[in-house]
């Protein structure tokens, strides 16, 4: 509960949401230090991103075609372990973050952000995009 890892893999979700994993995304995470923010080591966050890309590529509980869809149930598991408001925040920001960095947002990369804000209670669903 509340592990950087738990989110850290929501962020590598929002990352891989479009269905690319974008060199644009990831380098506005590096210049965020997102690793330090979240306590990983930049290693331990690309392993997380890593390890989840693989996992969702032999899951059976993912979507691939143009974009990744997590199943809503395994997305909700995901979003229980992170339960501190301010962990919450700094993740939610982070995916805002990531999902902007390459002008143009998918709605799958919307979708996640407004699924984790309305869970967390965080802001308004949409704002992010409006």
């Amino acid at each position: 509960m509340n592990s950087p890892q738990a989110a850290a893999r929501l962020i590598a979700l929002a990352v891989l949401a479009d269905g690319h994993l974008s060199t644009s995304e990831l380098g506005l995470l590096e210049r965020m230090n997102a690793a330090n923010r979240l306590g990983l080591t930049r290693e331990q966050f690309n392993e997380v991103v890593r390890l989840l890309s693989e996992d969702l590529m032999t899951s059976s509980y993912a979507v691939w075609g143009s974009t990744c869809q997590i199943d809503k149930e395994a997305l909700r598991s995901v979003m229980a372990e992170v339960t501190d408001p301010i962990l919450q925040q700094t993740t939610l920001e982070l995916c805002v973050a990531v999902i902007r960095a390459d002008f143009h947002s998918a709605d799958s990369e919307e979708n996640l952000v407004n699924t984790l804000a309305e869970h967390w209670r965080l802001v308004n669903p949409g704002s992010h995009f409006s």
